[in-house]
């Protein structure tokens, strides 16, 4: 699926031992984006680009598609008969949506007749179309029928994400409580498909600084949702964090993939996420080691679109596509292209180096983002690179790309040391 995927050499580089606690699984980067939803199904994968949904296959084919207007959420799943489809709203007004469906195979497109409201994050499993519309959970076979209407039970909840499995559904909302802090509640219910009412499984206190809980992602023996609590982000890290609640009671909290991402999305043994350079999504901050500035600089950089070799509770240790670590004087730059290998805890459990790769130093500015030229070099047998600077390059802000797509990216954009600085 690599080669099919991606046949650069970047992406079959450097096979290594598995360690103890399981098999090792590759990750694989399958397009550059500047994407807000992600969905998959196995090995095809969809993202909402603006207007535009993309849907690629494992062998390499993709098609893109048009929608309208701003409702969220984008699905990819089998219909009754086995085929996969992707399903996604398409507006005319904030009230008046349909949701269009997407043939994979055949790239046939069609609205899904009887369906129409105010419409947003669809979720298709065994053939059974769920989604939000304003407050309300519906459901309905995606190949026809009566729509139902599900009952959350009592209470009113601001909708934020929806999950089924074909049998169970679960939710994430927003809800007043009088005990939350400084905000308001997330909470997570879990309902079973055309039964009276749901069960609060959970609930957690947000503030305005950020939401605790995100959205729902049903399992076999209970639920996940997402968590961006991680206030302070740290290179090499996660900044979103994986809650799981089992069935059987006993909550666990893990780290999930290690490397930063702005969504995620799992379905038919896959898992996808939008690896972005940092916790500024898909973009790059500029930073001047040492400078302390309010309103830091960020300067856009196109996210990745990721076909995870392991989901976040798996046992398997995960290697990570190429990224680039880079660092600069004002005489010289140098760094390394490297995979990372995660642990299921999330961590980073080593780093090898990926030879004979070609690197661009590429110049930048807020307003204008990267430049279009650069200096080109190729890794050595461990991955490292280096070189001096001269000109216009030693006083601008540098970036570092891999040449070939995906682009594996710097982690933040460097700026040239203050001369004034380095004279103190």
């Amino acid at each position: 699926m690599r080669l099919s995927l991606l046949p650069i050499p970047v992406l079959a580089a450097l096979m290594i031992a598995a360690p103890a606690q399981g098999a090792t699984r590759d990750d694989v980067a399958v397009a550059e984006a500047d994407a807000s939803e992600i969905a998959v199904w196995g090995k095809v994968v969809a993202w909402r680009e603006g207007t535009k949904v993309v849907v690629r296959k494992a062998d390499g084919t993709q098609r893109t598609f048009t929608t309208r207007g701003s409702a969220a959420g984008l699905t990819v799943g089998p219909n009754a008969g086995g085929r996969i489809v992707a399903v996604f709203p398409h507006c005319t007004s904030a009230r008046a949506c349909r949701f269009r469906r997407v043939d994979v195979a055949s790239g046939r497109a069609a609205f899904v007749p009887g369906i129409k409201g105010r419409l947003s994050t669809p979720v298709l499993r065994r053939g059974i179309l769920m989604w939000i519309d304003e407050a309300a959970i519906r459901s309905r076979r995606l190949a026809g029928g009566r729509v139902a209407r599900e009952d959350l039970g009592r209470g009113p909840l601001a909708l934020t994400g929806l999950d089924h499995d074909g049998r169970r559904f679960a939710v994430t909302g927003d809800t007043e409580r009088d005990d939350a802090a400084d905000g308001g509640m997330s909470e997570v219910r879990l309902g079973r498909i055309g039964r009276r009412g749901t069960k609060r499984r959970a609930g957690t206190s947000y503030s305005q600084e950020y939401q605790a809980i995100l959205r729902p992602r049903l399992t076999p023996t209970g639920v996940e949702v997402l968590s961006d609590d991680v206030e302070v982000f740290v290179p090499g890290t996660v900044y979103e964090r994986v809650i799981r609640f089992p069935d059987s009671g006993a909550r666990s909290s893990k780290r999930s993939f290690g490397v930063p991402f702005t969504a995620i999305a799992t379905g038919g043994g896959g898992t996808a996420i939008l690896q972005s350079p940092g916790t500024e999504g898909c973009g790059v901050l500029a930073d001047r080691p040492g400078e302390d500035v309010e309103e830091p600089t960020v300067i856009g950089a196109t996210c990745r679109v990721v076909l995870a070799g392991a989901a976040p509770f798996s046992r398997d240790t995960r290697r990570t596509v190429p990224e680039v670590a880079f660092t600069r004087t004002a005489t010289r730059a140098s760094g390394r292209v490297q995979r990372r290998l995660v642990a299921p805890t999330g961590r980073t459990s080593g780093k090898q180096g990926v030879a004979n790769v070609q690197v661009r130093l590429v110049p930048g500015s807020a307003d204008e983002g990267f430049g279009p030229t650069g200096v080109d070099l190729t890794t050595d047998a461990q991955g490292r690179f280096t070189t001096p600077l001269a000109g216009a390059l030693r006083t601008s802000p540098l970036g570092a790309f891999l040449v070939a797509p995906p682009r594996a990216f710097a982690p933040a954009l460097r700026h040239p040391p203050d001369p004034e600085s380095e004279g103190r």
